[in-house]
């Protein structure tokens, strides 16, 4: 995928989303990306994960409620972004 052709209006694959847990207030930052590139230490989580699927089409200011093997988290998008593969 061209990181340079995609819009930040709303949560691809590819792009770079940052997430507030609503309960904790902690702020996380998220690439999306294929099952096989997925690496947590990295941050990059695959478009088919449990939080990947809710962020998919979303937009800076929605909220979104995701079932983990953890139990349910509210997240909030606060952020929306295309960086370059590092």
């Amino acid at each position: 995928i061209d990181l340079k052709s995609l819009s930040c209006d709303k949560a691809v694959f590819g792009s770079t989303v940052t997430v507030e847990d609503c309960n904790t207030g902690k702020q996380i930052t998220y690439q999306l990306v294929g099952p096989c590139e997925s690496d947590i230490e990295k941050n990059r989580i695959s478009v088919t994960s449990p939080i990947g699927r809710a962020l998919i089409g979303k937009c800076c200011g929605d909220e979104i409620s995701v079932t983990t093997p953890g139990g349910v988290r509210d997240f909030q998008v606060v952020d929306i972004s295309i960086r370059e593969e590092e």
